[in-house]
């Protein structure tokens, strides 16, 4: 079983990224959802990709204004996602901003969704903060393979260094993952997923390496690549 992440809720519909329009499409096309999540100024969770965006001729700071407000404007909640469109799909949030940390997590116990919850940040030290408030909550580490090599470690040392942190997961570059380092992070209990594989040729590969989750803009070329490995 492979998970079909539609990152920050794909493209094929036509509605803005990060929406529930956008995200209520992925489910209905049989995709799990992978957004991003911040903290409004009101401390409620929200799903937005960039600090400052703009609006107009104005530029918005997420954290500086309530999550009412950036509703208005088409920002989902992350309860508002589970609200209106249930829970039954596996869910990967890139952890934005670390002070949402308690706040995503209670909205999560809330759900009953930390275990298909997957949250995402390329800083172990972060994700550490998140398993010691927190067992059941998944964890991925996101980084390409040549930044971990920057830092020091081979790919087969740093696997075996998730495990030990009691990560769940890397996702790294869908490129990055051979045959050798899949059968080593399945030694290690640790799936392993891929992202951003984009077109045709791009999810072919990816899916035919076997990965245990692909993050792709493009939902039908994602589930046609995929097939009866879909999760």
């Amino acid at each position: 079983m492979t998970f079909a992440f539609a990152h920050r809720g794909g493209l094929d519909s036509g509605a803005p990224q990060n929406t529930l329009a956008a995200f209520a499409d992925a489910l209905a096309r049989g995709c799990d959802l992978e957004s991003d999540v911040r903290l409004a100024a009101d401390g409620v969770p929200v799903l937005v990709h960039d600090a400052v965006w703009v609006r107009g001729p104005w530029p918005v700071v997420t954290a500086a204004l309530p999550s009412g407000v950036l509703r208005r404007w088409g920002v989902c909640t992350l309860e508002e996602l589970f609200a209106e469109l249930g829970t039954d799909f596996e869910l990967s949030l890139d952890l934005k901003s670390p002070r949402a940390i308690s706040p995503l997590l209670a909205v999560l116990r809330k759900a009953t969704m930390r275990g298909r919850t997957w949250v995402t940040h390329d800083d172990l030290g972060l994700l550490g903060r998140v398993r010691a408030a927190d067992e059941v909550v998944r964890l991925a580490h996101e980084a390409p393979m040549g930044r971990i090599r920057q830092a020091g470690r081979t790919a087969p040392e740093h696997l075996a260094l998730l495990a030990a942190c009691r990560i769940d997961a890397q996702n790294t570059t869908w490129t990055g993952w051979s045959q050798e380092l899949l059968a080593r992070a399945r030694g290690h209990g640790l799936r392993a997923f891929g992202s951003l594989a984009q077109t045709k040729a791009e999810l072919a590969d990816a899916a035919s390496r076997g990965l245990d989750g692909i993050y792709s803009d493009h939902l039908t070329d994602m589930k046609a690549a995929l097939g009866a490995a879909l999760g």
